[in-house]
């Protein structure tokens, strides 16, 4: 074949593919709704991620001891989430479930303060030369998910930012320290409540403590109405396992005194 008949051939080929054009119904739809709702899809998406991630963690519930809930302006690695379950497994008591085995969870909430989020944007511009892409929709999302399992009582043992440790003591959610410890009060307790966890000799035994802000508290949930209705006896049993594992964290001394 003649180069010039390869050329004719080469821009034959080209203009037959410029006349195609895809006119479909549903990838117009498609495309139109994309445009219009990708926002509402992705929050949409990154919220029933965080819902079956707590469910996943609730259903298995059974296999842990116990499960501790973390919430604040910070998201730990996986490694690191692994070394605080290490954490509080060497602290925990005894084998809570009689399984043979300790095992204890940490549902972690990320969540940010408005304060904290004007924080973070002004640093983060400092350091960038540019503004982050700030999702103020599932921050949201995450303070009312947060709320929820506070109001729901599925968690007892907190550690949490001090901004939320407010919102939920000003409603009456947590059991006063001296209930708890009737001989004295533990060092580092900035009221009746909590004890900031920094200043706790099991936070300064472990290195994956050590990013967690200074603003970070510990505390102990008031016992969950609605378990408590449907089922006293086992309620009863855990809240109580969560009492002997807050006392443990905080009357923990490290190896080396």
């Amino acid at each position: 074949m003649s180069e010039e008949k390869v050329d004719n051939f080469e821009r034959q080929a080209k203009n037959a593919s410029a006349d195609i054009v895809i006119d479909n119904k549903f990838f117009r739809w498609a495309e139109n709704f994309w445009f219009y709702h990708k926002w509402h899809l992705l929050i949409a998406v990154a919220v029933i991620f965080v819902l079956v991630t707590v469910i996943f963690q609730m259903t298995e519930r059974d296999s842990d001891d116990i499960v501790i809930l973390t919430a604040g302006p910070y998201k730990p690695s996986v490694s690191q989430s692994h070394s605080i379950s290490d954490a509080f497994e060497t602290v925990l008591p005894y084998d809570l479930n009689g399984d043979g085995e300790k095992n204890v969870s940490a549902a972690h909430i990320e969540v940010y303060s408005k304060d904290q989020l004007i924080e973070f944007k002004n640093e983060y511009k400092a350091e960038n030369g540019e503004s982050p892409l700030i999702n103020s929709s599932l921050n949201a999302e995450n303070l009312k998910g947060f709320h929820n399992l506070i109001m729901a009582g599925e968690y007892s043992v907190c550690i949490i930012d001090m901004w939320l440790y407010e919102d939920v003591k000003d409603a009456g959610g947590f059991r006063p320290l001296a209930e708890i410890f009737p001989d004295g009060i533990p060092t580092g307790a900035i009221d009746e409540y909590a004890v900031r966890f920094s200043e706790t000799e099991f936070a300064k035994s472990f290195d994956c403590f050590k990013d967690l802000p200074e603003s970070t508290v510990i505390c102990l949930r008031t016992q969950g109405v609605m378990n408590s209705i449907f089922n006293k006896s086992s309620a009863d049993e855990k809240y109580s396992q969560a009492i002997e594992t807050f006392k443990a964290i905080l009357n923990y001394k490290s190896i080396e005194e």
